[in-house]
């Protein structure tokens, strides 16, 4: 991953006793006023507070600054950190800890007057043992009718029959109000291998209550959960997503009884069954069946053959989007079925070997076909779907590409499956139309991986949306190849919509006695450049890093045709045509123009120094297929 710029704070070197954990994501107005509670409790110590912000893009930080200043209560100390999750983020914040006693709270918490002094009074008389708080709806949410069902029903906080200061279950480990030691805690650590949504806590819980370790109930350590959940917010995809979780943490501890069996699960079964019905008659009645209704759906969804659907510019002769498949066919998870969508199937099933689908119909043509019933199938039997590599989302040709890859998209969602935007670049986006539909497609996405920051800076011009940047994965593409060629120029061009003379750079170069040799990266590369010369079109990419091996520089505009001068150990310089070509070619420090003559960019074209670094950072992106 690119390096993220970390901010540490240090307080003053004053011994703590009692150290508060919060990680935050995107939290910066309700942080706010969970530090403002903080700031009036009743307690008689100086405590710390460590917040660890996990990669947010809002004004977190600006906020945490401004408690910096003026807390009196306590001392502020944080550290921002590229998005790991909530385990690995407070297990951070342990780390930075001064306090004896760790009191986890998340960021939508905000905490009691009295609610520090219980947790300091348990732990006076306690050893090793672990205190959870009270907790329910901020006043101000309580009403709302879903929110109270959450409640009353034990589906989101649950204390009914629980007795102070009295011994409970890890059912109830909720790291919203919880304390225990700082070394009984670093025995353990939260799982930051556990990629699944809200089990983390339950799941440290249970492998300290295995362990011994002893969990009591506060019931005067009130916190109140300040998150306006809605009934949308939580179905179908955070109940799915909770039963997806659910048979990850049964894989890791199959006693753990997690999942329903025998007649507690026929009885899902049957809730889930009614549950339209129920709901005409009761809407708590329809709410209930809904979480068992679509907890199983993702625990079906979990169960199932992992299989990963593709879609992409395949089939369409270009080379780079032809390795883009290659490499992620390659290197995602080996317990993964791959299946592809495709513009060409023959093409694509000859290249790769793949199971392969033509693209969802997108007009009478495509849909009078009937191709599409075979990638109908496909979709039904995935598990995850990838928008695999490109830049599928500008307008910057034409909006059609735009509405394409958004009609995927839109057709997976209403499959239920998850959708991630896998090493793409991404904009500009310049139409109004084109905007409000690029807005749902990322509001769809359940994870957005780019390969570059500025595709990130495009992105976040639609809203506050996670953003992971790794790199290109062709650079995986094969290992570099050294190369002692001198005098031989490869250069690719591209047709732009304003027309470009490139006569007089080419004839310099012929002039100083340079070989060149024209590459095309796509049919349309040849029609372009077939004036200066005869036109190389490799089969493959493999041939094109073998042709390019040959010559010592290679200049032009397709982006895999720069990357694969990289791997071929060129000296390369580039054309930034459009922005994903400029964002990646600043991550590799490479030069470029925007526009003008190219032999400017050839006269500073240069090797990538630190290659080592753009390769993990294009392995990273797929840890996150796991």
């Amino acid at each position: 991953m690119p390096h993220l710029a970390i901010r540490f704070f240090c307080c003053q070197n004053v011994a703590m006793r009692y150290s508060v954990v919060i990680p935050a994501y995107n939290d910066a107005k309700v942080l706010d006023l969970c530090l403002r509670h903080l700031e009036e409790v009743d307690f008689d110590e100086v405590f710390e507070v460590v917040v660890i912000d996990d990669g947010s893009t809002d004004n977190t930080v600006e906020v945490l600054l401004n408690w910096q200043r003026k807390a009196e209560n306590f001392e502020l100390r944080f550290e921002s950190q590229e998005n790991l999750g909530a385990a690995a983020a407070r297990n951070r914040g342990v780390e930075m800890c001064s306090g004896d006693i760790i009191l986890f709270i998340g960021a939508d918490i905000l905490v009691s007057k009295g609610w520090m002094k219980e947790h300091a009074k348990f732990h006076r008389n306690a050893v090793n043992a672990v205190a959870v708080g009270f907790m329910t709806w901020s006043p101000e949410l309580a009403k709302d009718r879903f929110r109270k069902f959450l409640e009353e029903k034990g589906i989101a906080l649950t204390f009914e029959g629980l007795k102070d200061n009295e011994e409970t279950d890890f059912w109830h480990f909720f790291t919203g109000n919880i304390s225990m030691p700082k070394g009984l805690f670093k025995r353990f650590l939260f799982d930051e291998d556990f990629k699944g949504y809200g089990f983390e806590d339950i799941m440290l819980g249970y492998r300290m209550s295995k362990n011994g370790i002893k969990i009591f109930y506060l019931e005067k350590a009130v916190a109140w959960h300040h998150h306006a959940l809605k009934e949308s917010d939580f179905f179908p995809d955070r109940m799915r997503k909770i039963g997806e979780s659910a048979v990850l943490f049964n894989e890791k501890f199959p006693n753990c009884g997690v999942l329903p069996s025998g007649i507690k699960l026929f009885v899902f079964k049957v809730l889930a069954f009614f549950s339209g019905f129920l709901f005409v008659l009761r809407k708590e009645w329809g709410w209930y069946a809904k979480v068992k209704k679509h907890f199983l759906e993702g625990v079906a969804l979990a169960s199932a053959e992992k299989s990963v659907l593709i879609i992409g510019s395949y089939g369409a002769g270009n080379l780079g989007d032809e390795a883009m498949l290659e490499v992620i066919l390659r290197e995602l998870p080996v317990n993964y079925q791959r299946r592809v969508l495709s513009g060409d199937v023959a093409d694509t099933k000859r290249r790769h070997g793949v199971k392969v689908a033509p693209h969802l119909p997108f007009g009478v043509r495509s849909f009078l076909s009937f191709g599409w019933l075979k990638s109908l199938k496909f979709l039904r039997k995935s598990s995850l779907v990838l928008l695999g590599g490109g830049g599928l989302f500008t307008d910057s040709y034409s909006s059609k590409a735009v509405y394409l890859w958004a009609w995927h998209v839109f057709i997976a969602r209403m499959f239920g499956k998850p959708v991630y935007l896998f090493a793409n670049s991404f904009g500009p986006v310049n139409g109004l139309f084109a905007k409000l539909v690029v807005k749902k497609v990322l509001k769809a996405c359940e994870k957005i991986i780019l390969r570059d920051e500025l595709s990130k800076k495009e992105v976040l011009k639609f809203g506050e949306f996670g953003v992971v940047v790794g790199f290109d994965p062709v650079i995986l593409f094969c290992e570099p190849i050294e190369n002692v060629s001198k005098k031989k120029v490869a250069i690719n061009v591209r047709p732009l919509k304003e027309k470009v003379d490139y006569g007089e750079f080419i004839n310099d170069l012929r002039s100083q006695g340079y070989e060149l040799v024209f590459v095309a990266m796509e049919p349309m590369d040849v029609l372009m450049m077939k004036e200066f010369g005869e036109v190389v079109y490799p089969s493959d990419f493999n041939s094109l890093i073998e042709l390019l091996n040959g010559c010592e520089y290679a200049v032009g505009m397709r982006l895999h045709f720069l990357i694969a001068g990289v791997l071929a150990d060129c000296k390369v310089g580039g054309y930034a045509y459009n922005l994903k070509v400029a964002g990646v070619l600043d991550v590799l420090d490479l030069p470029y123009i925007e526009s003008g003559d190219l032999s400017s960019v050839f006269n500073e074209a240069r090797k990538v120094k630190d290659l080592q670094r753009v390769i993990r950072d294009a392995k990273s992106i797929f840890g996150y297929l796991n």
